[in-house]
This record gives C-alpha cells, sequence and structure tokens, in this order.
C-alpha cells in the first residue's frame, strides 16, 4: 500500500490551512479589537439610554425594555462588522436571512404574545388606565394593581387577582370610573300599589342621606 500520495494529499491541505491563517491573523486581530470596542461602546450606550429613558418615563419595564433594546442593537452591529472584516461576507447574509426567517417564524408561533406585548407598551406610554383605578373590562370588575408588558392585574372586589391580556384592554370597551367626581347608581326598589308613594320618596330621601 502506497501512503505516500494520501500524505501529500493531507501535507497539501495543513500547508493550506497554515496559509489561510496566517492571512487572517491580521484581520482577526482587528476583528477582536472591533468587538472589544463595541462592547464598551454598548455599556456606554446602556449608561446613556437609561439616564434618559428615566427622564421621560418611571415605569420599570418600558425602562428595562429599552435599555436592553439599546444594548443589544450595538452588540449585534458589532459583531456584522467583526464578520466583515474576517470576509465573511457570506456568513453575514445568510446570518440576517437566517434571522428573518425566524422572525417571520416566531411572529406567527407567538403572534398573540406579540400583540399583547405591543399594546403594554402602548398603554404604558400612553397611560389610558393606572394603578389604583376603578376599571370594568372583558367582564372583570376592580382596582388596577399592575399594568405589565403582556398583562393588566386588577383587584376584584371578591378579594380574586384577574390577569387581563392587555389585548383585552387595548383593543376592548373599559369603563373608567376613577376618570370621573361621581356617578350615578341604579337601585331598583319594589313599592306595593296601596302604599303612600310621597311617603315612599321620604323614606327613600332619609335613607340615602
Amino acid at each position: 500500500m502506497n501512503l505516500k500520495e494520501p500524505y501529500n494529499i493531507i501535507t497539501e491541505k495543513l500547508s493550506g490551512w497554515y496559509e489561510q491563517l496566517i492571512t487572517l491573523l491580521p484581520n482577526a486581530a482587528v476583528a477582536v479589537v472591533v468587538m472589544i470596542g463595541f462592547y464598551f461602546a454598548a455599556r456606554v450606550v446602556k449608561k446613556i439610554a437609561k439616564n434618559l429613558i428615566y427622564k421621560f418615563s418611571d415605569d420599570y419595564y418600558i425602562q428595562k425594555f429599552t435599555v436592553n433594546i439599546a444594548y443589544i442593537a450595538v452588540i449585534v452591529a458589532g459583531l456584522l462588522v467583526t464578520l466583515n472584516i474576517l470576509n465573511l461576507d457570506k456568513t453575514v447574509t445568510s446570518f440576517l436571512a437566517g434571522a428573518g426567517i425566524v422572525g417571520l417564524a416566531l411572529g406567527f408561533a407567538f403572534q398573540e404574545t406579540a400583540i399583547n406585548f405591543i399594546s403594554g407598551i402602548v398603554m404604558i406610554i400612553r397611560k389610558p388606565i393606572k394603578i389604583d383605578d376603578h376599571i370594568e373590562v372583558a367582564g372583570e370588575q376592580g382596582i388596577v394593581q399592575e399594568v405589565s408588558l403582556r398583562t393588566t392585574k386588577i383587584q376584584t372586589f371578591d378579594g380574586q387577582l384577574a390577569m387581563v391580556p392587555n389585548k383585552e384592554v387595548f383593543q376592548g370597551v373599559v369603563k373608567n370610573y376613577s376618570h370621573t367626581a361621581s356617578r350615578r347608581v341604579d337601585v331598583s326598589v319594589g313599592v306595593s300599589y296601596d302604599d303612600d308613594l310621597d311617603k315612599g320618596e321620604e323614606v327613600l330621601k332619609g335613607t340615602l342621606s
């Protein structure tokens, strides 16, 4: 068995890989420096975003969401630039295409969650309802305890905690009893035909007083 030919093939392969590695080393060093730079830039952006969003919103969920989005955006940008420096353009293209496909698939799979999430963001920014408001929505009535990114928590008057999806609150009919200083309450009172109506009216007024 002649081992010289396989040996030559392996040697040529290793030699080619070695030359590619040597050629790639300068770009790799630059890529590492760039990625480190983007990492520190992401931390700076995160700090700036935190200071800015704290001035415009006092909601914990909006603050955390905005800060994390800013941080991740800078890191992803650094990753794409790094891959480009390494001449991995096809990898960048495949990455973007894959991200688009995955995003589309996740959008269909978690459509309801996404709607609730977006509704929660809009509600937190516009504040149609606030903590301690007395509201009625989706068949639930009580006091608003929390408006998160996915659900609105309502403490009902029978002591239960109802978590209503933000989609129902954002798109549905909401009765907010806390927006007005007074309201009308209808109470049905039965009076027989033989009773004195004037006397009944007097009794009702005395009871209300």
